[in-house]
C-alpha cells in the first residue's frame, strides 16, 4: 500500500486491526504515526486507549496483553510500538512469539508495529528460520496416526494478512526533484540550482530536507521562489568551495577553479568529507556516460526526462557531455573508485585527503 493510499484510508475512518510500518527511510512512517496519534482517538478517548511503547522497554508478550484490552469508553484503542526492531529478545524467536496475535488480532485494537530504519522482512527471516515448531505425537489416545501439527506461520507471512508500508530511502539523484515538489506543495517553488545544492548540503535523508525547507519557508511569504543564496545561508554552505561548484568547473574543465577548490576541500576534511564528495562526483559522471549511452542507442527521450532534472540543469550537462568522449567518462568512473578504495587504506599507504584530491581532479581534466 502507498503512503497516499493509507493516508487516504486513515483520513476516512477506516482502520485496520494491524499496521506495519517498515524501511530505512522514516520519513513517512514517522508522519504516518503522527496522524495516528492526533486523529483516531479525541482527548478524552486518548486517557484510557492510547498505549506509546518502545521496543527496547518490552517483550513480544507485552505488546500481545496491550492490545488484548478493550476500550473503555471509545470504538478503539490505539498501541504503537515505536523502534520495535529493538524489542527485547529472552529468545531467538521474538518476532515468532507476535504470529499468532497477527493471525488473531483484537478487532477493537489498532496495533502499530513501527520498524524505525530497519527492513521488517529482513529480522522476520531470521526469526522464523530460527522458531522451532512445535512437535505433535505419533500417535493419538486411540492409537491412531496422529495428523501432523500445523506448521506456524513465518512473521513475514503472518503479516501480509495486515497494512504493511516500506519506505525506502529515496536515491542521492532524486532528492532534488522531491525537494522541489515538498516546496511546491507548501506555496513556495524552489530553484533548479538551489535544489541541487540543497540536496548536496543535507544528504538523502528526507527528515533533513524538510527540516532545512520548513526553516526557509519560516521566514518568507509563500510564492517566494529560493535561490542559491538562500540556501547557502540558511544551510551554512560555502558556494565557493563546495561539490556543487566543484562539479561545475569539472564540467567547464576549468583546471585552475577545479584544483583550487580541490585544495580547500584536501584542507578542510571535516567540512567537506571525501566519503561525501566521490559519490557526488560518481553521480554527476555516470550521467554524462548516460547521456552518451541514449544517444548512441537511439534512445528519443529528452535529456531532462532520461536524468530526471530539469530542462535548464538538462541542459547543463549536455554542455559537459560534449566536452568528455564515452571512453574518458568510463575512465572517470574507475578513477573515482580507485580514489575511493585509496581513501580507505588499500594500496595507499600515506596519500592523505588532500593529495588524493588533487590526484583525481588532475586525471579526470587531463
Amino acid at each position: 500500500m502507498t503512503v497516499d493510499a493509507l493516508l487516504k484510508e486513515l483520513q476516512a475512518k477506516k482502520y485496520k486491526p494491524v499496521y506495519i510500518f517498515h524501511g530505512d527511510e522514516p520519513y513517512y512512517p514517522e508522519q504516518l504515526v503522527k496522524y495516528m496519534e492526533e486523529h483516531i482517538l479525541s482527548a478524552d478517548e486518548k486517557e484510557f486507549n492510547f498505549n506509546v511503547l518502545y521496543g527496547a522497554d518490552v517483550s513480544p508478550e507485552d505488546v500481545v496483553v496491550a492490545a488484548r484490552r478493550f476500550p473503555m469508553m471509545a470504538e478503539y484503542q490505539l498501541t504503537i510500538v515505536k523502534e520495535a526492531q529493538a524489542m527485547k529478545r529472552p529468545g531467538s524467536d521474538v518476532f515468532q512469539r507476535l504470529v499468532p496475535y497477527l493471525e488473531n488480532p483484537n478487532p477493537t485494537t489498532i496495533l502499530v508495529l513501527f520498524f524505525r530504519g530497519e527492513t521488517m522482512p529482513k529480522r522476520a527471516a531470521a526469526a522464523a528460520a530460527e522458531a522451532k515448531p512445535e512437535t505433535a505425537p505419533l500417535v493419538d489416545a486411540q492409537g491412531k496416526a496422529a495428523k501432523p501439527a500445523k506448521k506456524q506461520k513465518s512473521f513475514g507471512e503472518a503479516a501480509k494478512a495486515h497494512v504493511v508500508l516500506e519506505s525506502n530511502r529515496l536515491r542521492d539523484d532524486k532528492i532534488p526533484e522531491w525537494a522541489s515538489q515538498y516546496f511546491s506543495k507548501k506555496g513556495y517553488r524552489l530553484n533548479g540550482q538551489a535544489a541541487l545544492l540543497l540536496a548536496e548540503s543535507v544528504g538523502n535523508e528526507l527528515d533533513k530536507v524538510v527540516n532545512e525547507a520548513d526553516k526557509l519557508m519560516l521566514n518568507f511569504p509563500p510564492g517566494t521562489e529560493f535561490q542559491v543564496k538562500h540556501i547557502e545561508e540558511s544551510v551554512g554552505v560555502s558556494k565557493e568551495y563546495s561539490l556543487f561548484e566543484l562539479t561545475n568547473a569539472l564540467s567547464r574543465k576549468d583546471v585552475l577553479r577545479a584544483n583550487r577548490i580541490a585544495h580547500f576541500m584536501g584542507n578542510n576534511e571535516k567540512a567537506m568529507p571525501i566519503q561525501m564528495v566521490l559519490p557526488g562526483l560518481l553521480t554527476y559522471f555516470s550521467k554524462l556516460l548516460l547521456l552518451h549511452w541514449a544517444k548512441s542507442s537511439g534512445n528519443k527521450s529528452d535529456s531532462a526526462s532520461l536524468l530526471g532534472l530539469s530542462p535548464f540543469i538538462a541542459r547543463q550537462y549536455e554542455a559537459a557531455a560534449r566536452l568528455y568522449s564515452p571512453a574518458k567518462l568510463i575512465k572517470i568512473v574507475h578513477h573515482i573508485r580507485d580514489t575511493d578504495m585509496k581513501s580507505k587504506g588499500w594500496n595507499n599507504p600515506s596519500a592523505g585527503y588532500g593529495a588524493l584530491m588533487k590526484e583525481l581532479v588532475f586525471k579526470i581534466l587531463h
